[in-house]
């Protein structure tokens, strides 16, 4: 009786294991996005309006139908700013688009990260976006993309570029 005992726990052990081991891994996310280029629109005392292209890309097999983001910018720590888009926009299957975002940048912010490049050289990054996609069957999700990285401006000037 005692081995029956054993042998059914065994079983019951290896069953919960096995189970534990076919759950599905959590998806990958199917858009990256990353900041491709900046140019500046506005300026006023408080803030600067700047327009950010974002670089969508798709990493699944079929189109993919944005119908809006939020993206949030921080360099060096400091939060520099939000931008908003409710434009959609379809990203081709396996391939990229491009999505300009107008950006609204808090000046104070934006002259203490300055002062820091101008002591540092090195600027650490940070986009925070959410890109809403159209579901197949109707309604939408949204997808969090997070990317950081850094910059050494020494590496990137070159001739008759200045560097603060």
């Amino acid at each position: 009786m005692r081995t029956t005992r054993r042998g059914w726990l065994a079983w019951a052990g290896i069953a919960m294991l096995s189970a534990g081991g076919c759950a599905s891994a959590p998806e990958e996310p199917l858009l990256e996005a990353g900041l491709a280029n900046l140019r500046f629109a506005r300026m006023t005392l408080f803030e600067t309006t700047a327009v950010l292209d974002f670089r969508l890309e798709n990493l699944a097999p079929q189109d993919m139908q944005v119908t809006g983001a939020s993206h949030r910018v921080s360099v060096n720590g400091l939060k520099l700013g939000r931008g908003m888009t409710g434009e959609p926009l379809t990203v081709p299957r396996l391939g990229s688009a491009m999505q300009s975002v107008e950006f609204h940048l808090r000046n104070l912010s934006l002259a203490r990260s300055l002062h820091e490049l101008g002591r540092q050289g090195i600027v650490d990054y940070e986009l925070e976006s959410t890109v809403y996609v159209a579901r197949a069957g109707g309604g939408e999700r949204s997808l969090r993309i997070r990317r950081t990285g850094q910059l050494d401006l020494s590496t990137v000037s070159g001739p008759g570029m200045v560097v603060p």
